[in-house]
C-alpha cells in the first residue's frame, strides 16, 4: 500500500542531498594530507609511491563500488514497502559477500598489484614503495567493502548525515595517523598506507556501533536456507550489472589516462589537474544521485507512482540547477581556478586550452549522474549496464578512434560525448517507459 507518512519536496531532496555532497567533497582531502606531510620528508620517492599506490588502490576498491548502490536500491524499495525484516536482512547478506569478496581480493592481490605497478612503468624505487604501499592497503579490504555497504544501508534508509559523520570520522582519524606513523615514527610511504588501514577500520567499527544501536542484531545471520541464498541470488544479479557497468566506466576513465600520457609530460600535468576538477564536479552532482536513489527506491517500493514522478522532477530540477551554476562559476573563474593548482607556465596554457571541457562538463554529465540514481532506486541496475556499455563501445572508443588525430581535444571530446550520450540513452529508455506505461501501477 502507498506509504502516507513521506512526502517528496524541495527542502527534503536538498535535506538527503548536502551530506552526501560534502561527505564526497570530503574525500580529495585524504589525498591531500597525504600529500602535504609527504612532501615534507626527504625524499620525494614516497610522495611519488603514494600517489601512484593511491591511485591504483582507489582503482582496485572502487571496482566494488557496486556494493554501496546495490545495497542502496534493495534498501530503499524495503524501507518503502514497510519491511522492517528485510532490511536488516539485506544488510548481513551485503556484509558476507562484502567480506567474500574482500578475501578473494585479498589473495589475487599478490598477482594483481604487481602486473598493474609492471604495466605503469614508474622508476624501479618508486614502483617497490609502491607495492608496499598497496599491499598494506589491501589488509583494508574488509573495513572498506563494509563501509561500502554502510553507506549504502544509510542512504537506502533516507539517512544521509550518518555517512557524512562516519567520513568525517575516517579523515581526522587518517590526518591523526599520518602525522603520528609518517611524521613522528618517519615510517614514510609505509607509514601513510598504515594510516589509511586503521582510519577504515575504526570508521568500520563506528559504523557497525551504529547500526547496532538501530537494532541491526535483532536478526541473526542465516535464517532459513532458502530464504537466505535467495536474497544473496537477488543481490548477485543486481551486483552483477552493476559490477559490469561500474568496470566499464573505469575502463573509460583508464584509457583517457593512458592514451594521455603518451602526449607529453605538458599534457599528462594538464589532465591531472583538468581530472581533479572533473572528480570534484562528479562528487558534487552524486548529491542528488543519492538522493534520487532512496526516494525512488522508497516510491518503487511502496508501489506509489505519483511519488515517484515527483522524486525523479525534484531531483532533477535540483541536479540541473547545480550543473548550471557550477558551469557559470567554471566560467567565471577562468584560468584562475587552475592557478590554484599549479605555477609551472607550460602546465598552466595547456591546461587552460583544454578547460572548456571542464566548463562544458556539468552540462554534459548532469543528466546521467541524476539518471544513474534513478535507475538504482527503481531496481533497473541492468538498464544501468545496458546504456554504460551502449555509451562506452558505441560513443567513446569509435570517438578516440576517428579523432585520433586531434589528439587531445579528440579525447577530451569523445570523453564529454561519452557522459552525454550515458545521460541521452537513459533519458531515453526512461521516457519510453513512462509512454507505456511501465513506471509502477498507481
Amino acid at each position: 500500500m502507498p506509504v502516507k507518512t513521506w512526502d517528496v519536496n524541495h527542502r527534503y531532496v536538498w535535506q538527503l542531498a548536502w551530506p552526501m555532497i560534502v561527505s564526497n567533497l570530503s574525500t580529495p582531502m585524504l589525498g591531500l594530507v597525504d600529500t602535504a606531510i609527504l612532501g615534507h620528508l626527504p625524499q620525494a620517492d614516497y610522495l611519488a609511491a603514494v600517489a601512484l599506490g593511491a591511485a591504483l588502490v582507489t582503482f582496485v576498491f572502487w571496482s566494488f563500488g557496486f556494493l554501496r548502490m546495490g545495497t542502496t536500491s534493495l534498501v530503499a524499495r524495503a524501507v518503502g514497502a514497510q519491511d522492517t525484516p528485510r532490511v536488516r536482512q539485506i544488510f548481513w547478506r551485503s556484509v558476507e559477500i562484502a567480506l567474500v569478496l574482500s578475501l578473494l581480493l585479498y589473495a589475487l592481490q599478490w598477482w594483481l598489484l604487481p602486473s598493474l605497478l609492471a604495466v605503469m612503468a614508474e622508476p624501479a624505487p618508486v614502483r617497490d614503495l609502491a607495492l608496499s604501499y598497496c599491499q598494506i592497503r589491501m589488509l583494508a579490504g574488509p573495513a572498506t567493502l563494509f563501509n561500502y555497504v554502510l553507506v549504502g544501508w544509510f542512504v537506502g534508509r533516507q539517512n544521509t548525515r550518518l555517512p557524512l559523520a562516519l567520513m568525517l570520522v575516517l579523515n581526522c582519524a587518517n590526518i591523526v595517523f599520518d602525522v603520528i606513523l609518517v611524521w613522528w615514527l618517519g615510517w614514510g610511504s609505509d607509514g601513510a598506507a598504515w594510516a589509511s588501514v586503521a582510519a577504515e577500520y575504526l570508521s568500520a567499527g563506528v559504523g557497525l556501533i551504529i547500526v547496532g544501536r538501530w537494532g541491526i542484531f535483532a536478526v541473526v545471520p542465516g535464517g532459513k536456507k532458502l530464504g537466505r541464498w535467495r536474497q544473496i541470488k537477488e543481490l548477485l544479479a543486481i551486483n552483477g550489472h552493476l559490477f559490469v557497468r561500474t568496470a566499464a566506466l573505469l575502463s573509460v576513465t583508464l584509457f583517457f589516462t593512458v592514451q594521455g600520457n603518451r602526449l607529453g609530460v605538458n599534457v599528462v600535468a594538464a589532465n591531472a589537474i583538468l581530472l581533479q576538477l572533473v572528480g570534484m564536479v562528479s562528487y558534487g552532482l552524486d548529491g542528488y544521485a543519492h538522493a534520487a536513489e532512496a526516494l525512488v527506491g522508497r516510491a518503487t517500493g511502496a508501489d506509489n507512482r505519483p511519488l515517484f514522478m515527483k522524486a525523479v522532477k525534484y531531483t532533477a530540477i535540483w541536479s540541473a540547477i547545480t550543473a548550471l551554476m557550477i558551469s557559470a562559476l567554471l566560467w567565471l573563474l577562468g584560468s584562475q581556478t587552475l592557478s590554484w593548482f599549479t605555477n609551472i607556465a607550460e602546465v598552466a596554457a595547456t591546461a587552460e586550452q583544454y578547460y572548456p571541457w571542464l566548463v562544458a562538463f556539468p552540462l554534459a554529465a548532469a543528466a546521467a549522474y541524476h539518471l544513474d540514481g534513478v535507475y538504482l532506486g527503481w531496481g533497473r541496475a541492468d538498464a544501468m549496464q545496458i546504456t554504460m556499455l551502449m555509451s562506452a563501445l558505441g560513443v567513446f572508443f569509435p570517438m578516440w578512434i576517428a579523432l585520433a588525430s586531434w589528439q587531445n581535444t579528440g579525447l577530451w571530446l569523445a570523453f564529454v560525448a561519452f557522459n552525454a550520450s550515458r545521460g541521452v540513452f537513459l533519458a531515453s529508455y526512461f521516457t519510453w517507459q513512462v509512454k507505456k506505461g511501465n513506471i509502477l501501477r498507481k
